[in-house]
């Protein structure tokens, strides 16, 4: 029997040992855990910033894009396309957006199939020229003034109409930039 409770007291005491070894192993590791949950907090912080940042130019990007296609649709009615409408599509299928031009006439929209049957040979131009277009008006006064234009034959397969609006708009970049050739 005493050898028993000699076993039992030997049990008890290693039972004990363990114990006093793991808290003193949680007083050696304190530092480290102090220093792995400062780093943690920081994580989580620089992560929120990612995220917020992400948000602020994913925000920025679309307001950019809006302004931008609502200045392509514009220049194309300005041009003489008065029953088009261009407008910003999106595809959203990957894991980031792709920004496409959606083409409607008379408010049905066109599939990218059908865009060279109702597109004219002076609507592509058109929609070429524009896009160049569109781009100068989000210089800077200072940007256009050191821009360096140069057209070559941009108005190919124009009508009259076209022509003139395109005489008109040339005349205005020719005021607002450093040096331009056509």
């Amino acid at each position: 029997m005493v050898t028993s409770q000699i076993r039992t007291r030997i049990v008890e005491l290693q039972s004990e040992i363990e114990i006093k070894k793991s808290a003193i192993a949680r007083v050696e590791q304190d530092d480290v855990c102090v220093s792995y949950q400062r780093e943690k907090r920081e994580i989580t912080a620089i992560e929120t910033r990612i995220t917020a940042n992400e948000q602020a130019l994913s925000a920025n990007q679309n307001q950019y894009l809006e302004r931008f296609y609502t200045q392509i649709n514009f220049h194309f009615k300005q041009f003489g396309s008065d029953n088009f409408t261009l407008e910003k599509g999106t595809d959203k299928r990957g894991h980031q957006p792709v920004y496409f031009l959606k083409v409607k006439f008379k408010n049905v929209e066109v599939s990218d199939s059908n865009i060279t049957k109702v597109f004219s040979e002076s609507d592509k131009r058109a929609l070429a020229l524009l896009l160049f277009w569109a781009k100068m008006d989000f210089l800077t006064t200072e940007q256009k003034q050191k821009a360096i234009i140069v057209l070559d034959d941009p108005v190919t397969s124009f009508d009259d109409n076209r022509i003139l609006k395109s005489i008109t708009r040339i005349k205005e970049a020719l005021r607002a930039v450093g040096q331009s050739s056509f």
